[in-house]
């Protein structure tokens, strides 16, 4: 069986290296990216849409081509990359490279059940059924295209968002730039970033601990191109996927079949010269009579039935 899980990994892995789609040269580098999320992002703290981040921080490589990363001390301290990225790629933490990371807040007063024309914003929480719905609020606490991510419980299961919304209690939301960061490509880079699932070492996601994530930030066009590109390849998994389903079903019928043929003395042929059940079965009933007489069996253990074929080619019990 082909280890599709493995399989999905590793798609995101060479997306996240540059390694899935060829690079364009034509291409804005991701570092005029950053410098225009920078941009924006003081353009909505003047007009107090967002807080200022304190701890947001600067990383660039240096001309002995190491890497480091400046604080808004104005500090500098070299950094390890986990590996070698592209050209016109960056290297970003995920807090300087969207615009607003938030927690979910308490689950609004009034709830409903349903979506109406009253309560019509749907609320998520961080569970996977589905896909975290809880119910529907009044007004949206979050407006734009966002990705959501479980913080407690199934860890790390991601969810793009592109209506508004109310995030609620242990559900993570991040939300980028318009034309910045490509919302797809945004919960791609989670999913490999943040182990899934219940299993998981982590005991909870938190905002301080996912800002600081260290991420590859390629040119927006090629976010596009990588998105679309592993939404294709997971597609063709999805169905291997159902394909090892289906083959795990008729493997156990095929089993079953098989089975069913043996005990009707029809998987291979019969030779006349071996020795017929009846006479097996007397000498069945010999060695319990002598077990019996050495005092190794009770007498209700000698109790038998017998079952014979009648004239009428009907079997009966005796």
């Amino acid at each position: 069986m082909i280890d599709t899980k493995a399989l999905r990994e590793k798609i995101l892995d060479l997306a996240m290296r540059g390694k899935l789609v060829p690079q364009d040269p034509n291409d804005e580098p991701a570092s005029e990216l950053l410098k225009r999320i920078k941009a924006e992002k003081e353009e909505l703290i003047k007009q107090k849409k967002i807080k200022r981040d304190k701890n947001e921080t600067e990383i660039f490589k240096g001309d002995d081509g190491l890497h480091y990363e400046k604080f808004a001390d104005g500090t500098v301290k070299e950094i390890e990359v986990p590996y070698e990225i592209p050209d016109g790629w960056v290297w970003a933490r995920i807090a300087s490279a969207t615009k607003n990371i938030v927690a979910g807040g308490d689950k609004p007063n009034e709830v409903s059940t349903e979506k109406t024309n009253e309560f019509k914003f749907p609320i998520y929480s961080n569970g996977v059924k589905n896909n975290g719905l809880y119910g529907w609020a009044k007004e949206a606490k979050i407006t734009e295209p966002s990705v959501t991510v479980s913080a407690r419980g199934t860890i790390g299961f991601t969810a793009i968002r592109h209506h508004p919304f109310v995030p609620i209690v242990r559900l993570i939301s991040v939300t980028p730039l318009r034309d910045s960061v490509d919302v797809s490509f945004l919960k791609y880079m989670l999913s490999h970033l943040i182990p899934t699932g219940e299993g998981t070492s982590i005991p909870q996601l938190t905002v301080p601990g996912i800002k600081p994530f260290l991420i590859s930030l390629p040119p927006y066009h090629e976010q596009l191109r990588i998105s679309e590109s592993i939404e294709s390849y997971l597609q063709i998994i999805d169905e291997i996927d159902k394909g090892q389903v289906e083959l795990k079903n008729l493997a156990d019928q095929l089993k079953q079949k098989v089975l069913d043929i043996a005990m009707q003395g029809k998987l291979v042929p019969q030779d006349p010269n071996d020795e017929p059940a009846s006479v097996l079965l007397d000498k069945i009933r010999e060695e319990k009579q002598r077990l019996f007489e050495e005092g190794k069996l009770k007498k209700k253990d000698l109790v038998e039935t017998e079952i014979v074929k009648g004239v009428d080619n009907a079997y009966y019990e005796k």
